[in-house]
C-alpha cells in the first residue's frame, strides 16, 4: 500500500513546486543563465493557473447568511480556552465542530459556551462532537444500519427549512501503512454514512489532507460533496497554525449540490496547530 506516500507528497505539492522554481532562480543568478529562470517562471505560473482551475472545479456556489458553521481541531494538549471561546465569540457559529475533545474541553466548552450552544451529537469516543447555537433548529437523525465511524459525529439542523444532516469527522493522517488502513477504513465509513442517509449534507471536521490528496480528491468525488467558495487560487491554510503562509488547508467544511457555501474566514489562532474554518452555508437558489 503506498497511498499514504502519494497523500503526503501531494499535500505539499504547492509548496514543493514553489522551492524548485526557487532553486532554479538560485541556480540562473549563480550561472547568469536565463534558461533556468525561465523554467522557474514557467512552473509557478503553470502552478498558479493549475491551482484555480482545480479549486474552480472543486468549490460550491457562494453564498452569506442561512447557517455558520465552524470547525475547529482542539488538539489534545491546548488549554486555551479563552483563545478558543474568543475565536467562536468573533466567527459567531450557528454549528460549532470541534475535535480532540478531551475531557477539559467538555467542561471549558460548557464553562465558557454553555448559555450559548447546547451539545448536539458526539462520536463513540466523545473526542468530536458538535454544537448547536441555543435557538437553533434541529431535527431527527435517520435511522442508518450501517455503524458510524468511531471518529464521527452525526447530527441533524435544518438551514433555510431544509432538513440538513451534519457529519463531523476527524480523519488519520495517512504516515504508513497502518495509518493508511486507518484512513481508509474511517473515509470509507463516513461515505457509506452519507450515501444510506441520503440527506442534503454537511461534512465538517480535520480530514488531514487537503484537496490535492488523492485520498481527499476521491472522497469528494464520490460523496458529491463539495469546497465552499474562496477567494483566491488556492484555499487558504489552516495547518499548521504557527506557520501558515506554507501550510494546507486540512480542516473542511464540505456542502452537497443542494446547499451553496461561503468561507468567512480562517482563523483566528486558538493555541492549537489548527487554525479554526468559519463558513456560511444556505439552501441553493432553485
Amino acid at each position: 500500500m503506498t497511498g499514504w506516500i502519494l497523500d503526503s507528497s501531494f499535500n505539499f505539492l504547492p509548496q514543493a513546486v514553489c522551492a524548485l522554481a526557487g532553486l532554479l532562480a538560485l541556480v540562473a543568478l549563480a550561472t547568469r543563465r536565463q534558461g533556468p529562470l525561465v523554467l522557474a517562471a514557467a512552473l509557478v505560473v503553470c502552478l498558479g493557473v493549475g491551482l484555480a482551475l482545480y479549486k474552480e472545479k472543486l468549490t460550491s456556489e457562494g453564498t452569506a447568511g442561512g447557517l455558520r458553521v465552524m470547525t475547529a481541531n482542539l488538539l489534545f494538549s491546548n488549554t486555551d480556552a479563552t483563545s478558543f471561546a474568543q475565536a467562536v465569540r468573533a466567527r459567531d457559529p450557528d454549528v460549532l465542530v470541534v475535535q480532540e475533545r478531551v475531557p477539559f474541553w467538555v467542561e471549558a466548552i460548557e464553562r465558557t459556551l454553555g448559555s450559548q450552544y447546547a451539545l448536539l451529537a458526539t462520536s463513540t469516543a466523545s473526542n468530536t462532537a458538535i454544537y448547536l447555537r441555543t435557538g437553533r433548529q434541529s431535527c431527527p437523525v435517520p435511522e442508518l444500519r450501517t455503524p458510524i465511524a468511531e471518529s464521527a459525529a452525526l447530527g441533524c439542523v435544518v438551514v433555510d427549512g431544509l432538513p440538513v444532516l451534519v457529519l463531523g469527522v476527524h480523519a488519520p493522517r495517512a504516515k504508513g501503512p497502518l495509518a493508511e488502513l486507518d484512513r481508509t477504513t474511517s473515509l470509507a465509513a463516513y461515505r457509506a454514512t452519507l450515501g444510506e442517509a441520503g440527506m442534503p449534507r454537511i461534512v465538517a471536521g480535520d480530514f488531514n489532507g487537503s484537496p490535492l490528496a488523492p485520498s481527499m480528491a476521491e472522497f469528494l468525488r464520490q460523496t458529491a460533496v463539495s469546497m465552499p467558495a474562496e477567494r483566491g487560487i488556492w484555499f487558504a491554510a489552516s495547518w499548521p497554525a504557527a506557520a501558515a503562509a506554507v501550510g494546507v488547508r486540512i480542516d473542511h467544511v464540505l456542502v452537497s449540490g443542494e446547499l451553496a457555501a461561503q468561507v468567512v474566514g480562517v482563523g483566528p489562532p486558538i493555541g492549537s496547530d489548527h487554525l479554526p474554518v468559519t463558513v456560511d452555508v444556505a439552501r441553493r437558489a432553485r
